[in-house]
């Protein structure tokens, strides 16, 4: 039996924001009629303008728009929590607006929750009133997997400094439908009559108007009548011609930009996956050559056996909830703001895992300056790599900033961070010293530190985490 569905596509253009920020669109009415009129699906899932309603007979259909192998839309789940939070509902209305067209929105009530997470498994579960994007292709089961798909704990939520939590969950779904390919049926669709037919149609007019010549004034007024008629939609479609032609050029320029930036994050994550192959590479060599010599020496005991502790935060929300119980020496100053702002980019997964090891390479640091024989600078420490200590690439360690960033007043201004009054009774003062944990691309983000090992809180305190702050290319 012929295919007789149909395909259909929205688009909304916009120029570049001359500072660089993200736009955030608020989707047409046409799309909720559209959703609403027709009968939209993505795979086997029926798109609808308002969220699903998921209850405990549901539970296997959530699980059906989950692992969709056919779907290309992210599946938002929202868990419900259990009290009543009118913040979390409006939440959830103003989620499933800004993601019309671009995800579909479930809510699962309280009783269908513990069933939903069972099916799915532990790296995939969703705490209650928690929300979870899951994009295509899901993996149940797989904890590198659970990485890809975003979760915001309900504490997380009601966190008041938390701002515009509807606007940080729509931005996956968006990123993800402007990078996927239209089909090919909608990628080559033109409209070909165009200017052709208007000039067609004012040729015409053309020659009426000569086989007019000679005949009556009547027919001769009617003639240039029409003939006017057709140079009016002549002119039109002329000066349509020129706008699109205008429109053209500028979304030209912004395909242009957009394929620099794209070029140089590829660059940037080639250099970022050699690198981490080759720290890869030599760490393995270096266990089992550890693991042969002390099977050799009969310590059998414990040395195929994987070492204590979790896998590193999927995200800088986790990163901040965990790192004040689990990173000894530090004293944690900088704003936790700063640092979810990252969680809505692509790579922030990458970040938070790169940011996890830099920080507990400075709670080893700051550990080992205890030992009286020590007194270098955590590059040094770095550099040096003492037995059993964890330490971070001295490539991605800058211990002071140029003279131009410390001599620019703005600038430094942005690395006057805050530190506890022990340390300055002011409250804060100047950190250049900081931790590389992405190299390209417009965030390139930044831990700022201050070493106050030998000083009054024995620490060493993280005054910025977050987005590459102001220098002389940004």
């Amino acid at each position: 039996m012929p295919d007789k569905s149909s395909l259909i596509s929205i688009e909304l253009e916009h120029m570049p924001d001359p500072q660089g920020r993200a736009p955030n669109p608020i989707p047409p009415r046409l799309i909720r009629e559209v959703l609403d009129t027709l009968n939209i699906t993505d795979g086997s899932i029926r798109l609808t303008a308002e969220p699903q309603s998921i209850q405990r007979d549901d539970v296997s259909t959530a699980i059906d728009m989950i692992i969709d192998p056919d779907r290309q839309l992210p599946v938002v789940i929202a868990a419900e929590s259990f009290t009543v939070d009118d913040r979390w509902e409006r939440l959830i209305k103003d989620v499933a607006k800004l993601t019309l067209g671009t995800a579909v929105v479930c809510r699962v009530s309280t009783d269908a929750l513990d069933e939903l997470n069972t099916a799915i498994g532990e790296p995939h579960r969703i705490g209650p009133g928690a929300i979870r994007t899951f994009l295509p292709d899901v993996e149940l089961g797989s904890p590198a997997d659970a990485r890809r798909h975003r979760v915001l704990s309900y504490r997380r939520l009601q966190d008041p400094q938390f701002n515009r939590a509807d606007l940080r969950i729509a931005r996956l779904p968006r990123l993800s439908a402007i990078h996927t390919p239209l089909p090919e049926v909608l990628a080559d669709t033109v409209f070909r009559r165009g200017n052709t037919a208007v000039l067609d149609d004012l040729q015409s007019r053309r020659s009426a108007v000569t086989s007019a010549d000679g005949q009556g004034s009547e027919a001769l007024a009617e003639n240039l009548r029409q003939t006017t008629e057709a140079l009016d939609r002549a002119l039109l479609a002329l000066a349509e011609s020129n706008d699109s032609r205008d429109l053209a050029e500028l979304a030209r320029r912004a395909l242009e930009q957009e394929v620099l930036e794209r070029t140089s994050q590829w660059e940037a994550e080639v250099v970022d996956h050699d690198e981490t192959q080759t720290e890869l590479s030599t760490a393995r060599r270096w266990l089992a050559d550890l693991q042969r010599r002390l099977t050799e020496v009969g310590h059998h005991e414990g040395v195929y056996s994987p070492p204590e502790g979790g896998l590193p935060p999927k995200s800088f929300d986790e990163l901040n909830e965990r790192a004040p119980a689990e990173l000894e020496g530090l004293r944690l100053t900088y704003d936790l703001g700063k640092a979810l702002e990252l969680d809505e980019d692509l790579k922030s997964s990458t970040w938070a895992a790169k940011a996890w090891d830099a920080l507990n390479s400075l709670a080893s640091y700051s550990c080992y300056r205890r030992d009286p024989g020590f007194s270098g600078t955590f590059r040094d420490f770095c550099e040096a790599a003492p037995q059993g200590m964890r330490v971070y690439p001295i490539t991605q360690i800058a211990m002071t900033e140029s003279d131009t960033v410390r001599n620019d007043p703005r600038m430094a201004k942005e690395r006057v961070l805050q530190v506890p009054i022990e340390v300055e009774p002011s409250g804060s003062l100047f950190m250049p010293a900081h931790i590389k944990l992405g190299s390209k691309g417009g965030l390139s983000p930044r831990i700022y530190f201050y070493d106050d090992t030998a000083g009054a809180t024995s620490t060493v305190i993280i005054g910025y985490l977050g987005r590459h702050l102001t220098n002389t290319r940004s």
